[in-house]
């Protein structure tokens, strides 16, 4: 068991690093070649694709997952309905992502319709069947694909052509993606046709709670530079937005095992025991040694003043100190989170992340409405509303692990 979780926690990693990477590896190129303004536009445009992913999934993705893996749910016509119900919410949140980008961001129509176009693919891709199935080697070796073809096609974007090329990597990585979970489920079209039905809108009123959570927990993760957009120019905040963005690939790793276990637990979590809590408690030991050897790459912009200079441009030590609890706090919760899911507590964890989100929105439009949504402000209402989440998933874990039975309703 623990060599298969292990095997499942690296093929669930490679499938999530590299098209999470590539951002980051992005970034290290426009800062030094093509200035922070491409840098700092770039990662703007990510933070509201991000965003706005999260009304498209609707959490049907990780109800999808959990679906898949108790085994009650015929996974051809779950995949074919939840699909249609994704693609009918992209039209019109496609068409909003393109007027974001081209008219508050200030991007070019066509880097804006790209963008639009990644987003259409990313969202009805069905790399959530892949982990419900644990095909978590299937889903590598397709996101190993589309992310190197993704860093091969940076090199043609740019100081001249920055403007309308900029977006292509990440529109064709996400075709790439689309085509290859596709066709790697091997659902037929003509399903799609079929599931045009009022079950396919069910599934949203069910998967709402899922919704809600992940909606949340991406509005957290986004909110500090879409908040500092509206205060900073692309170019000014750069170097936050960079650091931000490692700071999310920190917690990546693991969201990685997370997936990786979460059809575990979900599994576990339908017959009597401890397994589901011990299985987290592993999980979490895993996470925290991965942090220990993580904790010296943090130094290293502290301790190489040209490092910080060209990277991380008006990053105060408070800002850094700040986005590493967060990256750490965020990192740990992940797993408690599942497990919550696994035993049916999605109510409980919704009522944990609206509480958090309701404070950390007023909090930042305080400081915004006051003049005060400076940098360091900023981030450290990110790095509190963290641990306050965090503090939230280890009682519930907490309580669960009390139990003696199956869960069959909220506890």
């Amino acid at each position: 068991m623990a060599s298969s979780m292990r095997a499942d926690w690296a093929w669930s990693l490679a499938a999530d690093m590299l098209m999470r990477l590539v951002p980051v590896i992005a970034v290290l190129v426009y800062f030094p070649l093509l200035g922070a303004e491409v840098a700092g536009t770039v990662l703007i445009a990510l933070s509201y694709v991000t965003a706005l992913y999260l009304i498209v999934d609707l959490g049907l993705g990780l109800y999808g997952t959990r679906g898949i893996a108790e085994g009650d749910m015929d996974p051809e016509a779950l995949h074919a309905e939840i699909t249609v119900a994704r693609a009918i919410l992209l039209i019109p949140i496609t068409a909003l992502l393109i007027w974001v980008l081209n008219v508050v961001v200030g991007t070019s129509f066509l880097t804006a319709l790209a963008f639009g176009g990644y987003l259409a693919a990313r969202g009805v891709s069905a790399d959530w069947r892949l982990r419900g199935e644990s095909r978590f080697r299937t889903f590598a070796l397709i996101n190993f694909v589309a992310g190197g073809v993704q860093l091969a096609l940076l090199p043609f974007v740019t100081a001249e052509n920055w403007q309308s090329t900029v977006a292509l990597p990440w529109l064709v990585a996400g075709v790439i993606m689309l085509v290859g979970t596709w066709r790697a489920t091997g659902v037929a079209w003509a399903k799609m046709v079929a599931a045009l039905t009022v079950r396919s809108l069910r599934h949203l009123a069910r998967s709402y709670r899922f919704s809600l959570v992940s909606g949340i927990m991406t509005v957290v993760h986004q909110s500090p530079v879409i908040f500092l957009s509206f205060v900073y120019a692309s170019g000014e905040m750069a170097g936050f937005a960079f650091t931000h963005r490692i700071a999310l690939f920190v917690t990546l790793l693991s969201t990685a095992l997370g997936h990786a276990l979460f059809p575990r637990l979900v599994k576990a979590a339908k017959t009597p025991g401890p397994e589901s809590w011990l299985l987290t408690l592993r999980g979490v030991r895993a996470i925290g040694l991965m942090l220990i050897l993580l904790a010296p790459l943090a130094l290293l912009p502290l301790l190489i003043g040209e490092l910080r200079t060209l990277y991380f441009p008006g990053v105060t030590l408070i800002t850094f100190a700040a986005l590493g609890l967060f990256a750490v706090s965020d990192s740990i919760r992940v797993l408690p989170m599942q497990l919550g899911f696994a035993w049916q507590q999605e109510s409980r964890v919704m009522v944990i992340t609206v509480t958090a989100l309701a404070v950390h929105i007023l909090a930042l439009s305080a400081l915004y409405l006051t003049g005060q949504l400076t940098i360091e402000a900023t981030s450290v209402v990110f790095m509190v509303t963290g641990l306050g989440i965090f503090a939230g998933m280890m009682a519930l874990a907490r309580r669960i692990s009390k139990q003696d039975k199956a869960p069959n309703r909220d506890i």
